[in-house]
């Protein structure tokens, strides 16, 4: 069938118009996902910031409690007026009623710290004698206790500076605890014992577990080692090491410092906002991609609405 020159001149007509229209679209899109990529990174960077400098703060403030209490005379003196458990032969209950008085001045000022930082759990103190002593009374000691054979009290003094957090790791109550520690030092600089808090770490997990990025984001916890301390979509993750999930995705965070990569997780496309801090640790942002995308998927949406509705009318 022959077509006469109007209706050519139309056809060339429409399909300059899709040709041009798509064209149109293409750039639109690929300008829009650009746009919404790097607003996700700004907002979901920015936020993860602000929980750094909370967890930051968070355990800055427990160094200068602990070396400020280190440093007391009353604590220092204590070698030689706290007693050592290392030759008891079976367990028993550090009961703070048969404590000399000398022991319970430095209890009451670890009493005093734990009254007001209730995320403390445990405040005690091993000296380079033997001599140990915890704020908690009743607290159960195992027979022989030495706390110089301790892995906390070796580690804080083979470090080279005057506090130490350790790594994390979890709890008899199910809960996880980093360390942190200080030497004690004589005015003349002698190392007299190591003092030391147990932080309770479910006031930061709880902060990161309960932020939302968008509708279907959330934010992680991972410590410099990969142990995973928080994720609010996997609680069976937690305390496994990326490596351990199963997860290339979760896998790949390990390998940056910074940026966004998009990663498939739980049968769904995602992007990952990876945030390294303080300690180390890794504050990560996850998002459905689709979310991220939706409007450049709208407006492509909404073109190719137009153009139909023109090719109908036509």
């Amino acid at each position: 069938m022959s077509l006469t020159i109007r209706t050519k001149l139309i056809i060339a007509f429409l399909l300059s118009i899709v040709v041009a229209i798509g064209s149109v679209s293409a750039v639109v899109s690929i300008e829009i996902r650009r746009a919404s990529l790097k607003d996700f990174e700004d907002s979901s960077g920015a936020q993860l910031e602000r929980v750094n400098d909370f967890i930051a703060t968070f355990f800055e403030s427990a160094q200068r409690n602990v070396a400020y209490l280190a440093s007391l005379p009353r604590v220092v003196e204590g070698k030689g007026h706290v007693a050592s458990y290392a030759d008891t032969k079976q367990e028993f209950k550090l009961n703070h009623g048969s404590l000399t008085p000398p022991e319970q001045a430095i209890a009451q000022l670890f009493g005093l710290l734990g009254k007001a930082n209730n995320w403390y759990d445990e405040i005690f103190i091993g000296y380079q004698d033997g001599g140990f002593l915890s704020h908690i009374d009743d607290t159960g000691m195992p027979a022989g206790y030495d706390p110089r054979k301790r892995p906390w009290y070796k580690e804080a003094l083979a470090s080279s500076g005057n506090t130490l957090i350790s790594k994390a790791y979890m709890s008899t109550t199910g809960y996880p605890v980093a360390s942190v520690m200080s030497k004690v030092r004589t005015g003349a600089g002698e190392i007299v014992g190591v003092m030391g808090v147990d932080i309770n770490l479910s006031t930061l997990t709880k902060v990161t577990s309960s932020l939302r990025i968008g509708k279907t984001g959330y934010v992680m916890l991972i410590e410099d080692t990969s142990v995973i301390l928080s994720d609010p979509k996997h609680e069976k993750f937690s305390f496994k090491k990326t490596d351990d999930t199963g997860s290339p995705g979760l896998a790949q965070i390990m390998k940056m410092q910074r940026g966004t990569f998009e990663a498939a997780m739980d049968g769904v496309d995602k992007l990952v906002t990876v945030h390294t801090g303080y300690q180390g640790w890794k504050l990560v942002a996850i998002i459905d991609k689709a979310e991220v995308y939706a409007q450049s998927a709208s407006v492509v949406n909404y073109i190719l609405m137009v153009l139909r509705r023109l090719m109908w009318n036509s």
